[in-house]
């Protein structure tokens, strides 16, 4: 929060004014004209893209539309318009017809400038609206604009803007906006045009007329729901101006108002716009003394009105996912619906828990979260204020509002799943004994149930507290004989070798209990072959009380856990399992032109320097947690054969020996991460350690010298994100004391790899606020502690990554923000020269770039896909 006095740029804050949709908002004086200006300011630094289209916005001069001034490089500047918002003017109750046509026109006006110029706003709602003293509108926050796309091939509808609200992390299709006012279409998170905003043009022109919400609910849920289902009373508003809100709020977009500039031609009828003029104190008044009268009049239809039956069907869209997400999938409703939580990997490689209001576009992380790629679930409080997570060996719990992570006990090695009861109780899950019992506020964690030998039990996991807060339910858990294993009921207070052995159902991941909205009987959620079922519990009687239902089918897993969350009112989150895509081949045109392996979850690939072979880290889909390489014969065109048999690692990220005769490349698992060598001539025991788990953070390898001396790594740090390393190779051995640094700065670099003649590293790094490629030369002979030498050259332009080189040296490939595969010539000489990039064409959504043979005319890639969060209210109604 800045304080008043306080300088940003050129602008002095004045006061704090408000919290807007990406920051705070506040009044500030500009010396150099004299005048007052509204600055928001943002928690991130924007984007070229960003600042492009915030000007863009700005080149919007109209007499309605709040001006954006200026723009720095985390706050905007824009006019400053006094007086209160039409939220404000409609708390006091209906505006009578002619003010309202007047106030709508001029809103009209300012859409029709906007759409005029390929601008959508959606986020248009009164609290948007802002009245001036003389009588005037002013259309504010255009921060969820759409601008006109750049690339004149994309047309505008498809596009995804960085726009002045908008985080980073924003893709084409989350769903933006104020639940209340979103359009269907916006709602399920689908493409919006125009003729969204003229949806919520109609919602706010009604709620002029009625002098209140026409769509509401108790939670985001509910409002979504209604505004998906339900049809406004069109009995309340007057038949003069129906037929234009009935063509404004048809649900099918096709069916709606095209232009709001036809506006005019359904108000034939309707009293003539009121033109604003300025206006005495006492106008004003005796506006406002009309209003009171028409809300009170009003006040007494609305009374006589009978509320709007509940939404009882269920209802499913989905939300894209904005980042990349953890290999543990793990993710959780607040209990009261309002917020999702995901585990996820941000810029800096780094795990940690993310934050999404369900009400909102914006995901955030959480500060203090950080945790590893294969974190076991987390869990909520009931209040949804707090989280409980196992951060390696220690359960924390971190508050959503912001703060340091607070230590609550230690774990036995890892916590699967938690509950946290409105007392203050936690349980936890515990890999290698039973559920445990500790305070909130924190102490020794103590065992409630204890492991049976008889049943060669490993384990007690995913417990969920029942609504009494005193019983819940687990999973008893045996390796090595699973049909010992199932869902049991336990007590809070019983002694750990006195709770129940009578086993409710057989072993099912992901187990998560449901409270009853009313009376006795909740449900009992879990997997079975990939459905997500949910089978009626009675809480009194302690025993099933009907058959299991089908909710989602191909509902992901990972171990024991799977990808769903429930809230206490009626939402259920879910993922499906990401889509399998097979490795092909492409043509400079981008044309298929052979498949080289069975559709699959492809993490990364590599292609052989003699282009014969390829390798490529193949995700288990029954077992998340691990995957494993595979050769693949590309001359030969046999089947794939197995490199690596390490169950329960990740085997992935491999690169190639200049020979072809060695692979190296990351194994992870719980507690460790190291970079690994072997033979792939089929001798026993080849792999050797080259690079030993440090534990202080991610490390990738992404490019072995021509020469075969060194390797390049990317690797991160607390403090300054992603750098590149090199490591020296001495014949086959690591020289421990050759671990160098290559670029470490405060930017992220990453994804760096070696000219076809060693003397120049192509890379990706941030340090313009945006992914571009760069090349930097490499000195080999350096015994220094850094290897680089010379300025950097950049070779993107508007964004690049996944950079390879051309076997012979003239040309660098990569890929743009909309995934085009890009060319550029370039000249390896003394110094290097780079031309022009040149688009090749449109890579498969997610490409994973393997490489490009050596004449640059193939190029063997996989498609990938993260599946999106699937919303559903009300699953419990058919």
């Amino acid at each position: 929060m800045l304080t008043p006095g306080t300088k940003l740029g050129p602008y002095e804050i004045v006061a704090a004014v408000g919290s807007g949709g990406m920051g705070e908002v506040y009044r500030a004086r500009d010396p150099r004209l004299g005048r007052d200006v509204a600055i928001k300011v943002s928690g991130e630094r924007f984007s070229d893209r960003f600042e492009r289209e915030a000007r863009a916005i700005a080149a919007l001069n109209h007499p309605h539309i709040c001006t954006l001034h200026d723009v720095g490089p985390n706050y905007l500047v824009m006019e400053f318009v006094d007086g209160p918002t039409l939220a404000d003017r409609i708390q006091q109750g209906a505006i009578p017809l002619d003010e309202a046509l007047a106030i709508a026109r001029q809103i009209a006006d300012a859409l029709d400038a906007a759409h005029a110029r390929g601008i959508v706003h959606r986020d248009l709602k009164p609290a948007n609206v802002k009245l001036t003293p003389d009588g005037a509108v002013k259309v504010l926050d255009f921060g969820l604009a759409k601008a006109p796309a750049e690339d004149s091939e994309q047309p505008p509808s498809g596009s995804a803007s960085m726009s002045p609200t908008m985080s980073p992390a924003t893709q084409l299709g989350v769903i933006l906006g104020t639940a209340a006012y979103m359009a269907p279409e916006q709602a399920r998170g689908l493409v919006v045009d125009k003729r969204a905003d003229i949806w919520a043009f109609g919602v706010v022109l009604y709620e002029m007329l009625k002098g209140g919400r026409l769509f509401r609910g108790d939670t985001t849920s509910d409002t979504i729901a209604a505004v998906l289902t339900l049809e406004p009373a069109w009995d309340v508003v007057d038949e003069r101006v129906r037929p234009l809100l009935q063509r404004c709020l048809a649900k099918d977009p096709k069916q709606r108002l095209r232009d709001i500039g036809d506006v005019d031609l359904l108000l034939r009828d309707a009293p003539a716009a009121v033109v604003p003029t300025k206006r005495s104190s006492w106008a004003a008044w005796s506006v406002a003394a009309a209003a009171l009268v028409a809300a009170a009049v009003l006040a007494v239809v609305n009374f006589r009105e009978q509320a709007p039956a509940p939404v009882r069907a269920s209802i499913r869209f989905q939300i894209p996912t904005t980042i990349t997400l953890a290999a543990s999938g793990n993710l959780g409703l607040s209990p009261d619906g309002r917020q999702l939580a995901f585990l996820g990997t941000g810029a800096d490689g780094i795990v940690r828990l993310w934050l999404r209001a369900m009400d909102s576009l914006e995901v955030h992380p959480i500060d203090g979260s950080e945790t590893s790629v294969n974190a076991p679930p987390f869990f909520w409080s009931q209040d949804s204020r707090s989280i409980a997570f196992d951060a390696g060996g220690v359960l924390k719990r971190v508050s959503v509002s912001g703060g340091l992570a607070q230590t609550i006990c230690d774990v036995p090695m890892i916590a699967i799943g938690g509950s946290w009861n409105a007392r203050g109780d936690i349980i936890l899950g515990n890999v290698v004994g039973g559920i445990l019992r500790v305070n909130e506020h924190g102490g020794v964690a103590a065992p409630i149930t204890a492991l049976d030998p008889s049943r060669k039990e490993n384990g007690h996991m995913l417990p969920s507290f029942l609504s009494d807060g005193r019983h819940f339910v687990y999973e008893r858990v045996s390796r090595s004989s699973p049909d010992q294993s199932g869902i049991y009921v336990g007590e809070l207070d019983a002694k750990p070798d006195a709770q129940s052995r009578r086993r409710l159902l057989p072993y099912a991941p992901g187990l998560t209990y449901a409270p009853p909205a009313s009376g006795a009987v909740g449900h009992l959620l879990f997997i079975r072959e990939g459905i997500l079922v949910a089978q009626p519990f009675d809480e009194q009687r302690l025993e099933l009380a009907g058959d299991a239902a089908p909710l989602a089918q191909q509902v992901g897993t990972y171990l024991d856990t799977a990808f769903f969350s429930i809230s206490h009112n009626g939402m259920l989150v879910y993922r499906a399992a990401d889509p399998a895509f097979p490795i092909t081949w492409y043509d400079r045109r981008g044309t298929a032109i052979g498949v080289v392996s069975d559709p699959g979850q492809y993490s990364s690939l590599a292609l052989a320097p003699d282009g014969t072979r390829a390798v490529a880290a193949l995700i288990n889909p029954r077992d998340r947690a691990n995957s494993d390489l595979w050769l693949l014969d590309l001359a030969a065109g046999g089947g794939p054969a197995r490199f690596t048999f390490n169950t329960g690692m990740r085997m992935d990220f491999p690169i190639w020996s200049p020979d072809a005769r060695r692979v190296v490349f990351r194994s992870s698992g719980p507690g460790q991460l190291q970079l690994v060598q072997k033979a792939v001539n089929g001798v026993p025991d080849s792999e050797q350690t080259l690079l030993p788990s440090s534990g202080k953070g991610l490390v990738t390898p992404t490019s072995w010298s021509p020469n075969g001396r060194f390797i390049l790594l990317a690797e991160t740090d607390r403090v300054t994100g992603w750098d590149i390393s090199a490591l020296a190779l001495d014949g086959d051995q690591f020289q421990r004391s050759k671990h160098i640094a290559v670029m470490h700065s405060r930017f992220n670099e990453q994804d760096g790899h070696f000219s076809p003649d060693g003397r120049w590293v192509a890379y990706v790094s941030n340090e313009s606020g945006t992914n571009e490629l760069y090349v930097r030369a490499f000195n080999p002979a350096a015994s220094a502690a850094t290897m680089s030498l010379g300025g950097s050259v950049l070779v993107s332009r508007g964004g690049g990554t996944s950079p390879h080189w051309r076997g012979d040296g003239k040309e660098l490939f990569y890929l743009a923000p909309n995934e085009k595969m890009m060319a550029v010539g370039v000249t390896l000489d003394r110094e290097f020269h780079a031309g022009t990039p040149t688009p090749l064409f449109q890579a498969p959504q997610g490409a994973i770039v393997g490489d490009v043979t050596r004449d640059g005319q193939r190029f063997l890639m996989v498609q990938s896909a993260t599946a999106p969060f699937t919303v559903v209210v009300n699953w419990a109604k058919p």
